[in-house]
This record gives C-alpha cells, sequence and structure tokens, in this order.
C-alpha cells in the first residue's frame, strides 16, 4: 500500500496522539462519526483503504506507549 511506503499513516497516527487522554469508547465515537462523513464524499472501499493504514498505526502506537 501507498501509506505503509510513505509512513503517512503512521505521520497521522503521531498527529493524533492527543487521543491518547480520551476515554476509548470516545475515540472509538470519533472515528466512527469522521469516517461516516468522510464516506458521504468519497467511496466505501476508499475510504477503508485510507482509515484502516491509519487506525492500524494508532492502535499499534497505543501498544506501544501503554
Amino acid at each position: 500500500m501507498i501509506n505503509k511506503s510513505s509512513n503517512l499513516s503512521n505521520s497521522v497516527a503521531e498527529a493524533l496522539r492527543f487521543l491518547t487522554g480520551i476515554p476509548r469508547t470516545a475515540v472509538i465515537f470519533i472515528v466512527i462519526v469522521i469516517s461516516a462523513l468522510f464516506t458521504e464524499v468519497t467511496s466505501n472501499l476508499s475510504t477503508a483503504s485510507i482509515f484502516l493504514p491509519v487506525l492500524d498505526s494508532i492502535v499499534c502506537l497505543n501498544m506501544i506507549f501503554q
């Protein structure tokens, strides 16, 4: 994937690091709302191909820094 080779997902995950202090249910709600709004403009496939690598990087960073 292009996101993995350019480390874009890691950069976005680093930018979203401020979410670490927020409860997990709130983070899940925020992700759902953002992805729902994003799918209004793009197709479901493109939304998934953009969001899944970013979410994977967020989870990996969150596991490392817990």
